[in-house]
């Protein structure tokens, strides 16, 4: 017994460090646009349009920090991970210790809207903004002009005709442009977005 006690006097203490690894900058995954709309959209690509403007806008926008990338489902291999983000994003942020952005884009008949998100790697809410474009009616007023020749005594006794115009009021045509969300206006509602990550710091 009295050997154990020596051996442990003389052993070397254990080594209680943690190494903790901080990151310099943040990494944002963007998601694949939620998007809720009344009719089938062709040619838009939304999910390109905001992660081309995510990634162009950050370092002007965002005052809080260095943001040293921004990955999408085909970029996200590029970080090293092997979670599956496009099942569970916020589970495998939440691993790697990244931003999460998603993005709800509703179109109607009456307006388009854009929602934006940004979760922390725990899941909490930092930023959001929305933008929202509405439709545009223009009423247009018609009128239609009617040249004719009208004779009377004086006119037919020097054998000359009077030229009458009439204006007739017709019903006035209405414009209507459908809401559509612009490259611009996705690049407000990105501005937006990291301007409220200043004010929630």
């Amino acid at each position: 017994m009295l050997t154990l006690l020596s051996l442990l006097t003389f052993a070397h203490p254990p080594d209680l460090e943690i190494t903790v690894e901080a990151k310099q900058y943040e990494e944002i995954y963007v998601e694949e646009p939620r998007i809720i709309s009344e009719w089938t959209l062709e040619g838009e690509d939304y999910e390109t349009v905001i992660f081309t403007l995510m990634n162009t806008h950050h370092s002007f926008w965002y005052k809080g920090g260095d943001i040293g990338a921004i990955y999408n489902k085909e970029t996200i291999k590029l970080s090293g991970t092997d979670c599956n983000y496009k099942k569970s994003s916020l589970i495998c942020a939440n691993q790697d210790g990244m931003w999460v952005l998603r993005s709800v884009i509703t179109i109607s008949d009456n307006q388009a809207s854009i929602h934006l998100l940004l979760f922390d790697s725990t899941g909490v809410v930092i930023g959001q903004s929305s933008y929202t474009s509405k439709k545009q009616v223009r009423i247009v007023e018609r009128q239609r002009e009617t040249a004719r020749n009208s004779r009377d005594i004086l006119s037919s006794l020097y054998g000359q005709s009077n030229q009458v115009v009439i204006e007739e009021d017709l019903e006035p045509s209405v414009i209507t442009t459908p809401p559509q969300l612009t490259n611009q206006n996705i690049s407000q509602a990105v501005i937006m977005l990291y301007n409220s990550l200043i004010k929630s710091e």
